[in-house]
């Protein structure tokens, strides 16, 4: 009797493995099907003939199965653009932590007699790229100066009979990283690097509406403290007509910038930028009204502290410390907004932190090992910035390597948060918008003159994790339709697997 049983359960036991056995096959063949048509389109939205005589580069793959779906030219170099700030995000998030926090410090030094110090006001620049009057909507995150300015009064300080000075000496002298064009200097996706950094590096406009259409807009200026002159050449046209602005001043002189174009009557108000010269200047002007409006007299000029090593002694003594947000936030803002002085100033940061020289070659060493523990071939990659300019180039397949070594990271999820996602946020709000990408992909554009990028991950129909990269050089197409082509292969993603 217990034989017959046993048989019986033998039976059914390899019925059930094999039925298993079945299963997976036919799963695998399946879903090997699906990955066969899904490269099949890919490769047919990259054949289209409007990029006939551009250089096209992708890779996709599985992000858990470490299984390649699709490639094409993986191995070729490609102007990044800004999908480079993925790897100036993971080198700074692994070497420094995600709650790293930038400082700005306020000094005096000399000696202080019945309310009068007798000597200087030093602020010590950290690096900061968050000093800003629009950090985030409704958040200003210029207000420490207040708290500075009260400090002063604090220390027993009405009238500073020295000077208001800026140590920027953190970074070295370069303003211009390598790779920026000469002609983009006066707008404000190419801000100064300064150790010393306010508001973006820029003033900003705030253009509004006349009342009437066929007047002169208005303009107001943040910080508006006579740093730089605006001639406003904007007239007010008529309700739902185009609003199209345009900024630009002389290049390398803070004196004069103009604002050109129309805004229509029923627009809110717009905020425009124009960068400005020695940066931290504006900084120090901003604080001296804080201080003005504290009754605190600063007797001497703002300007540059010459040879910090030889100024500090035992007179010098700390008055106040800014800390910025954690990293993590920074990089949220750096890679949704694609700003690239975030970029550009957190790379300046890391490298002072690991090696304390601002030696490009040694910051390339430095990078070089980072790159071999993903691990990453060097020569795949060529960082001649850390936002993306026209001497940055790297493959598709190392983005994808770097986008499979984050999935491992215990940040990852913080991360992947910190991208810009399709039809919610960041560069991809309005991108993917209705279709089965939608709140899907979390990617960071890339965008030059005749350039288009991007690279990130995808949740699949199955809720697979799918990294990809998409790259398209030289093309004569307008940016928005080589977006849409881009859209289509990261859509078809979304809807096969």
């Amino acid at each position: 009797m217990f034989r017959v049983k046993f048989e019986a359960f033998e039976r059914n036991a390899c019925f059930k493995l094999l039925w298993l056995i079945f299963f997976c096959i036919s799963t695998l063949q399946g879903q090997a099907e699906i990955v066969t048509t899904l490269r099949d389109r890919l490769q047919h939205i990259f054949s289209d003939p409007e990029l006939a005589h551009a250089q096209v580069g992708a890779m996709v793959s599985f992000v858990h199965k470490n299984k390649v779906i699709f490639s094409l030219n993986e191995k070729k170099s490609f102007l990044s653009a800004s999908t480079l700030k993925l790897f100036t995000a993971s080198f700074a998030l692994d070497e420094l932590g995600k709650e790293f926090r930038f400082e700005t410090k306020l000094y005096y030094n000399g000696t202080i007699e019945n309310g009068t110090l007798h000597g200087d006001l030093i602020v010590v620049g950290g690096g900061d790229p968050s000093i800003n009057y629009f950090y985030r909507e409704n958040q200003d995150t210029t207000l420490f100066l207040k708290d500075w300015a009260d400090a002063v009064s604090a220390a027993g300080i009405n009238k500073v009979d020295g000077l208001l000075l800026a140590d920027i000496s953190l970074f070295g002298g370069e303003t211009v990283p390598t790779g920026w064009e000469w002609n983009d200097e006066p707008f404000d996706y190419f801000p100064q690097i300064n150790a010393l950094s306010f508001n973006n590096n820029c003033i900003t406009l705030l253009i509004k509406p006349a009342k009437e259409s066929n007047t002169l807009s208005s303009v107001k200026l943040v910080p508006d403290i006579g740093y730089l002159k605006v001639e406003n050449r904007v007239n007010t046209v008529e309700a739902k007509a185009n609003t199209v602005l345009e900024v630009n001043r002389k290049r390398g002189v803070n004196s004069k910038a103009y604002i050109t174009g129309q805004i229509a009557l029923d627009s809110s108000t717009r905020h425009e930028g124009i960068t400005v010269k020695k940066p931290h200047i504006l900084f120090l002007q901003s604080f001296r009204e804080k201080l003005k409006q504290h009754k605190i007299q600063i007797c001497g000029k703002s300007k540059t502290l010459k040879m910090p090593k030889n100024y500090y002694g035992k007179n010098t003594h700390l008055l106040a410390t800014y800390q910025s947000p954690p990293l993590i936030e920074l990089v949220s803002h750096m890679l949704k907004k694609s700003d690239n002085l975030y970029a550009e100033l957190i790379m300046k940061r890391l490298q002072v932190n690991m090696i304390r020289s601002s030696s490009k070659e040694k910051l390339t060493a430095l990078l070089n090992t980072y790159l071999k523990r993903i691990p990453i071939d060097p020569y795949s990659l060529n960082m001649a910035d850390a936002s993306g300019g026209r001497q940055s180039f790297v493959t598709p397949e190392s983005i994808i390597l770097l986008l499979n070594y984050l999935s491992k990271r215990p940040f990852f999820e913080k991360f992947k948060q910190c991208l810009p996602i399709g039809g919610v946020d960041g560069t991809l709000q309005n991108r993917f918008i209705n279709t089965p990408a939608y709140k899907q992909v979390f990617a960071k554009t890339g965008s030059l003159n005749g350039v288009r990028t991007l690279a990130g991950y995808v949740y699949t129909k199955n809720r697979e994790l799918v990294a990809f990269a998409f790259m398209i050089n030289n093309s004569k197409l307008e940016g928005p339709k080589i977006n849409a082509l881009i859209d289509k292969a990261v859509i078809e993603i979304a809807r096969e697997i």
